[in-house]
């Protein structure tokens, strides 16, 4: 059997099919153990402060284009449409500081459509927990070409 780890895809060669279900339950239990400190975050009780959108940085270079609201899911580009205002109900960004700079965990797209939209202000929670430190370290090495730990002021790619 052989198999090479490429980007977090397996491309296999001479593999038995029994083996793949093997194999598809292994790595689903890597990515679930790599996404371990976002479940732990989402349901943290800090506090909610507000910022400066362009205070942040991106943890991606590359986003969905597609935004869950309220309504269900919308492409991105409608969200901006709506303006500034709707940035008032997203919930919180979780953010973790790296280095004196915030890097933003979990909502990306928030940030894109706050920054495009040109948003006076965000609502952020502080996490500087060491699951989050461990999955912005993963999520960061994961990419095609790795960010760095403190992210990016680039906008991500839709």
């Amino acid at each position: 059997m052989v198999f090479i780890v490429i980007n977090s895809k397996v491309f296999t060669q001479f593999i038995r099919p029994e083996c793949r279900l093997v194999l598809g339950i292994l790595f689903f239990l890597r990515n679930a153990q790599l996404n371990r400190g976002k479940s732990d975050v989402v349901n943290s009780t800090k506090d909610v402060i507000e910022v400066n959108p362009s205070d942040l940085n991106f943890s991606q270079r590359i986003i969905n284009r597609r935004f869950n609201t309220p309504d269900g899911q919308k492409k991105v580009n409608k969200v901006i449409k709506e303006g500034p205002k709707q940035v008032e109900s997203f919930p919180p960004l979780i953010v973790r500081e790296v280095e004196g700079i915030k890097v933003v965990i979990e909502g990306n797209r928030r940030l894109y459509v706050a920054r495009i939209t040109s948003a006076e202000k965000v609502k952020i929670i502080l996490d500087q927990s060491y699951e989050t430190g461990k999955w912005l370290n993963e999520r960061t090495k994961r990419q095609r070409s790795p960010l760095p730990r403190t992210g990016t002021t680039k906008f991500p790619v839709l």
